[in-house]
């Protein structure tokens, strides 16, 4: 997996016994060992998150970062688009691993089955 070397991806379910979007994503970052998963809108809006309250001004800045492709992201930030009912969403990953830049495949079809599920 591209979050790094150390990485271990749990065998959880992000949706069955979930109550919500939120919990869904907290889930999806315990099973890759993220410390936080945020998604926003391309302009830098807040949707969703796995923290109870995510800094929308850092949501903003890296979602400012990935529309200009702002490169190289700063260390232990992964970020990624989703294509989400004709809207682009910006993935915001935070991971303990300072060297990750770029999300695993599977990591990105789970966020999505997630935002399917919820939205």
């Amino acid at each position: 997996m591209t979050f790094g070397p150390t990485s271990k991806i749990k065998e959880m379910d992000c949706l069955e016994g979930k109550t919500n979007l939120s919990e869904s994503l907290e889930t999806l970052a315990a099973k890759y060992a993220l410390e936080e998963i945020t998604l926003a809108t391309s302009d830098g809006l807040l949707l969703a998150s796995s923290q109870k309250k995510p800094s929308t001004d850092a949501v903003a800045r890296y979602a400012e970062m990935y529309a200009e492709n702002m490169r190289p992201w700063p260390p232990g930030i992964i970020l990624f688009s989703i294509e989400h009912k004709g809207s682009l969403l910006v993935g915001i990953a935070k991971t303990k691993d300072l060297l990750a830049q770029e999300p695993d495949r599977d990591f990105v079809c789970e966020t999505k089955d997630i935002l399917n599920w919820w939205i």
